[in-house]
């Protein structure tokens, strides 16, 4: 097996390759709107699909494949069944990759399972790591969580906000955060 060290590089690439792929794809996405938008449009018949859907399914493979070390090397049941709903969200997140937007309803459910599963995560991430005197990573946990969930309640199409590409990356950014922090904690353990 690789060093435990190794998994974490996963973690970093996983999350340079999901938001470069996002940056990238909108640059061959002719009228893209941050507003009126879904972050998946970016992967539906434009030049922007390929680069957008190839990087969703590398970097949810990165994501259970950090997943997977976390598992192999932890002795505790709790954190191998936490990590286990991690490395669901990184099938989930290769499964939008593969089953563009426009494969309809598929795509759509599968979307929102991440985000479900996501948050499933962060709470019990937080749960756990509170337990175990990690602070930090437990409340930073719960703030993903909270934060991700009060992004989908705020009426967006009241202010203007037609598509939900912003929500979507809103409603990750702490969890994004909370992941490099864990990433840089394995690699330097």
């Amino acid at each position: 097996m690789l060093k435990y060290k190794t998994f974490g590089i996963f973690c970093l690439i996983s999350i340079a390759i999901g938001i470069s792929s996002i940056i990238l794809a909108i640059q061959f996405y002719p009228n893209y709107s941050w507003t009126e938008n879904s972050i998946s449009d970016l992967g539906v018949s434009h030049p922007s699909a390929i680069i957008f859907n190839t990087g969703f399914i590398i970097a949810g493979v990165f994501l259970a494949l950090y997943s997977l070390g976390e598992i192999y090397y932890s002795e505790d049941i709790i954190e191998r069944i936490l990590y286990s709903i991690l490395m669901i969200a990184g099938f989930l997140f290769s499964s939008i990759g593969f089953i563009p937007e426009n494969i309809v309803p598929l795509h759509g459910y599968l979307a929102i399972l991440l985000y479900f599963d996501l948050g499933i995560f962060f709470i019990f991430a937080a749960i756990y790591y509170i337990n175990k005197k990690a602070l930090r990573m437990g409340f930073l946990a719960l703030i993903a969580f909270l934060f991700g969930l009060f992004v989908w309640l705020i009426p967006w199409k009241e202010i203007g906000v037609t598509g939900v590409a912003i929500p979507e990356v809103l409603s990750v950014l702490i969890g994004i955060i909370w992941l490099l922090i864990k990433a840089f904690d394995v690699i330097q353990s």
